[in-house]
């Protein structure tokens, strides 16, 4: 349906300019035959077509034309980006970088992979964005529900069992090891 869109504003209209912010797409028309100033809002360049110069900024969409006619035209599409961070970034395609929107450098953050977690962070230490911060969901520690004569007891026993074995004390910190102490032995 969105293809179906963009292909119909593409071959109706050749002087039709089109931009995608996260969730908005904003169609621009002018008038081939008049000067005008158009800001998109995409990633801040200069073209020149038809002697005219377009200016392309981030976060607006104006089109001005020489007779003071502003034209323009949305059109509402969905987006797969789900984050609350989307809407202070826009996502360089093929890439593992975003753009920071609030940034006046046009700061490029790591995405990889689509994650959002360096984008959020930077968002929340330099702009001050602390609603975007996740709740903590961290593992509450569980109070010891063993006596500290049985957990000399069996501190004692892996350093026997360690030096027995041959084993190293590394061997104590492997996931699955690790694992079962903490359920054997809480907190």
């Amino acid at each position: 349906d969105r293809s179906e869109n963009e292909n119909n504003v593409n071959s109706k209209d050749s002087h039709r300019t089109q931009s995608s912010l996260s969730n908005t797409t904003t169609t621009h028309e002018h008038d081939p035959g008049s000067e005008s100033n158009e800001v998109l809002g995409d990633d801040t360049h200069y073209i020149n077509s038809n002697n005219k110069k377009i200016k392309v900024a981030k976060n607006k969409a104006i089109a001005i034309s020489r007779n003071n006619c502003l034209t323009t035209t949305t059109i509402e599409t969905t987006s797969v980006q789900s984050s609350q961070v989307w809407k202070y970034a826009i996502r360089c395609p093929n890439s593992n970088f975003s753009i920071c929107s609030l940034c006046p450098n046009d700061k490029k953050i790591s995405t990889n992979n689509g994650s959002t977690s360096t984008l959020r962070k930077h968002l929340i230490s330099e702009h001050q964005l602390h609603e975007l911060a996740l709740p903590n969901n961290k593992r509450k520690r569980i109070d010891p529900q063993i006596s500290n004569n049985k957990k000399q007891h069996l501190h004692d026993l892996f350093i026997k069992c360690v030096i027995r074995d041959g084993r190293t004390f590394k061997d104590l910190q492997k996931p699955g090891l690790k694992k079962i102490l903490q359920e054997l032995i809480p907190g």
